[in-house]
This record gives structure tokens, sequence and C-alpha cells, in this order.
């Protein structure tokens, strides 16, 4: 599967810092064109650099803000499985608010038979929810983001400042240490604010992105209720990181 060799060349790249694609060839046993195929599709995400027989790392990734159809076709069984494992953290009667997150888009699935609240600055997800008579939706609105499909500024951090709700499900691009962080200012605030205004707070985000900083910091590791990500997990950093927080990688 396309995924799998995706998350293989990753962490090679992040191993080594540089892959061949005649290795990768032999780990993968595919073909030099499909190699080059997954390798111009990593590329253009900005996730490596291309060079002769094979590709480095592209040093300035953690800091380039991919766009939402990028993100959305990346690790999507590692998504799935966040998104799998986070419903199981949703109780009837919740009123949770879901931020703009292609791995939040994987947790409406998951959620049976329960009736909640759900409050979202995403237009994505609100398109998911909406006609659903399970869900009360409220969607903020405010300065719409292409790039994240997200509703961010003045009016959308007043209504998040006025709200409180039982538990927050937020991504993020990156978390180093006791910081967890994106890489657009605005949000990063919106999801300071309604962090603040929530009884438990989870980080939804893929095992490649522990000890990844990027350029905003909105909360610490250490203040929130859970990090939930996929079972690929190295167990050195799920370690590391449950000095902080409660790591959730095992479906309830």
């Amino acid at each position: 599967m396309k995924e799998k060799r995706i998350d293989l060349i990753m962490k090679e790249i992040e191993k080594h810092g540089i892959v061949s694609v005649n290795d990768l060839m032999k780990k993968l046993g595919v073909t030099r064109m499909t190699i080059g195929r997954d390798l111009k599709l990593l590329e253009d995400s900005n996730m490596l650099k291309r060079i002769h027989g094979g590709a480095v790392r592209n040093e300035d990734s953690k800091l380039t803000e991919l766009t939402h159809l990028q993100k959305k076709n990346i690790n999507i069984s590692k998504k799935e499985e966040i998104g799998r494992q986070a419903a199981g953290y949703i109780e009837n009667g919740d009123i949770i608010f879901i931020g703009a997150s292609t791995t939040n888009e994987c947790l409406m699935k998951y959620i049976k038979n329960k009736r909640i609240r759900i409050i979202t600055n995403s237009f994505y997800i609100f398109e998911q929810y909406k006609g659903n008579d399970d869900f009360e939706l409220i969607l903020t609105g405010g300065i719409w983001r292409e790039k994240s499909g997200a509703f961010i500024g003045d009016v959308t951090d007043r209504i998040l400042s006025e709200i409180k709700v039982d538990k927050s499900f937020i991504g993020a691009n990156g978390i180093k240490n006791n910081n967890v962080t994106n890489s657009n200012k605005e949000e990063a605030g919106l999801q300071k604010i309604i962090m603040d205004n929530s009884r438990k707070n989870y980080i939804l985000i893929d095992s490649n992105k522990f000890d990844l900083k990027d350029l905003y910091t909105f909360y610490q590791t250490d203040k929130i209720d859970g990090i939930i990500t996929d079972s690929r997990l190295d167990k050195e950093l799920r370690e590391k990181y449950e000095k902080y927080t409660q790591i959730i990688n095992i479906i309830k």
C-alpha cells in the first residue's frame, strides 16, 4: 500500500537524513517508477527534497505548513486509528470542541449512539456533522483561512472565550518536550483560548510529529490530559512523553 511505503520512506529520512532509490526498491519490493512517484508526492508536500538517486530531509519541513488537501492524503491509517481512539473518550451528553485538523476529521464515523453538542471552527468538520440529528452543531464563524479550512480571528476568539466545554480535541503540527505547537499564530491563539475553557484537553497527532517543534507554542504538554496517537509510536518517545502527560495509543 502507498501509505505504508510513505511511512517507511519518512522513517528512513528521519533516521538517516537521506535515502536512496535503490535501497527503497529493495526494502519495499517495488519498481523505480513507484518509488519515484512516492518521492514526488513527498517533495510536493515539502516533506523532503529529491536529489540524484534518492532524497534528503527537508530541513525546513517542520516550518512549512501543508495545505488541507496535502495533509489529508498523508498517514491516513494512522489518522483513522487516532480518530477511533479519540471517540472512546466522548460520552453521551458531552459538550465538545473539535479543532480544525485532518486527523480530527476521522472522529465522526466512530461516534456511535451518543447525543452530544459539538462546537468547531472547522468548515470541513461542520460539513461532516451537519444534518445528523444526534449532534447539536455550532460553527464559530470568523475569518476564513483557506489553507487549513478554519475560521480564525477576533470574532472566533470572542466566541470561544465565552464558551465552556467538557472536552476539546485539538490537532497540532508537533510536540517538542513541554511545547505543543502550531504553524499559524491565530490558530494557535484560539486553540489556547478554548483549551483554557475546557474541562479536559486532548491533543491528536500521529507518531511522526513527536519531537518536532513548529513556530508557535500554544500549550504546555504537562497541562493537557492526554496525547492521542497511533500504535507506531517508538517506545523511547512514549517513555519520554509519559513524563509530561498520558499517552493514549491503545483502543479502549
